[in-house]
């Protein structure tokens, strides 16, 4: 006997017959991989001589712990401005102070003894001091790997000069990602550069 097929039958046949026993083996286990991913977030800090709303008072000679990130988490960079004072004078530093965990101590520099140094642009020490305009002298921290740290990360300084009006201070981190919105990224209201 004789049967004639049209194309279409034939087309849905031929993929009938391919498509035997796919769904008929067991499944294969599926590896469910919980991915962690950073995000990078930045905080920003005014420190001033005059006190005003959302800029913090400069305490004389003492440290004070700018910005408190807890871990875990990596430092990627951090930059610190200060406008004023006597970069000269040796005994009356700004100092810079990085330090993670149970206070280890990553990094203490003053701006005095980085431009006496002759650390401005690019080396390796992970420290570069720029000289800006209107006696604005900048500090810029970043290493050439990530410092990791599980508890805390704290980034301080200390103001000794007396002629020193305002301190910006801005340190970018990964922090693993929680899906919430920290506060820290764009758009949210940061202080506005000095």
């Amino acid at each position: 006997m004789k049967i004639l097929l049209r194309p279409a039958i034939l087309a849905t046949l031929i993929l009938a017959v391919m498509l035997q026993g796919c769904g008929e083996d067991e499944p294969e286990d599926v590896v469910v991989v919980d991915v962690v991913q950073d995000k990078a977030v930045s905080r920003t800090k005014l420190l001033a001589r005059t006190e005003a709303p959302g800029v913090i008072k400069i305490k004389k000679e003492k440290w004070q712990d700018v910005i408190v990130v807890s871990g875990p988490g990596s430092f990627i960079s951090a930059f610190v401005s200060k406008k004023g004072g006597d970069s000269k004078d040796l005994s009356k530093p700004t100092l810079v102070r990085l330090r993670i965990d149970r206070d280890i101590q990553v990094s203490l520099q003053s701006f005095e003894v980085t431009r006496a140094m002759g650390l401005s642009g690019q080396n390796y020490s992970g420290i570069a001091w720029f000289k800006g305009q209107d006696n604005v002298e900048t500090l810029a921290l970043g290493y050439s790997q990530p410092i990791y740290f599980s508890s805390v990360l704290k980034l301080a300084v200390k103001v000794d000069d007396p002629g020193v009006e305002k301190v910006l201070v801005s340190a970018t981190i990964n922090r693993k990602d929680t899906g919430k919105d920290e506060g820290t990224g764009p758009g949210d209201s940061q202080n506005p550069f000095p």
